[in-house]
């Protein structure tokens, strides 16, 4: 029952600051393109010190002799993901399948695992850098949305004018 109850305290936990963001925008206590500002700051800086920080602090090659695999899995585990996106995409409806292959293909690999982690295990846990060894490569597979996406006619139904897709900017 107590991993229950950690896990359930994560997840509300990272639940409950993204309705406290809507919260602040919505009664205009900041404006909302002030996240334009925040959510580069947290994703491109906050986040890759506090993974190089967990490194440094809490890895030792020597006490993990099987590290290495992890970032191998990782390849297997974002394969095993494609392929199985790629299978689900037929049964969503012809005009919203690159939406539909996205949002299954893009879980959140980081956030609730690192929320979860530190949970139960604290914020010196080796799992923790055991997470971020296993998913060093899944940024760069950010870039890959346009794999998804059909041509700029799709952009041009939704939007009523021209213009490129740009999901993670």
């Amino acid at each position: 029952m107590g991993l229950f109850v950690t896990t359930f305290e994560s997840v509300a936990v990272l639940l409950g600051i993204g309705v406290l963001g809507f919260w602040i925008i919505r009664r205009r206590i900041l404006p909302g393109d002030v996240l334009g500002f925040l959510s580069p700051l947290a994703l491109d800086i906050a986040l890759p010190c506090l993974i190089f920080a967990n490194i440094v602090k809490n890895f030792s090659p020597g006490e993990s002799p099987g590290w290495w695999h992890l970032p191998l899995w990782c390849f297997f585990f974002i394969a095993v993901a494609g392929a199985l996106t790629f299978l689900a995409t037929f049964i969503a409806a012809r005009g919203i399948r690159s939406e539909f292959a996205i949002s299954l293909f893009y879980q959140n690999a980081i956030f609730f695992p690192l929320a979860i982690i530190a949970g139960m295990h604290g914020d010196e846990s080796p799992y923790l850098v055991f997470l971020f060894l296993f998913t060093i490569f899944y940024p760069a597979f950010f870039s890959a949305p346009t794999v998804f996406s059909s041509k700029r006619r799709e952009t041009e139904r939704w939007t009523g004018r021209k213009c490129s897709i740009r999901y993670f900017s």
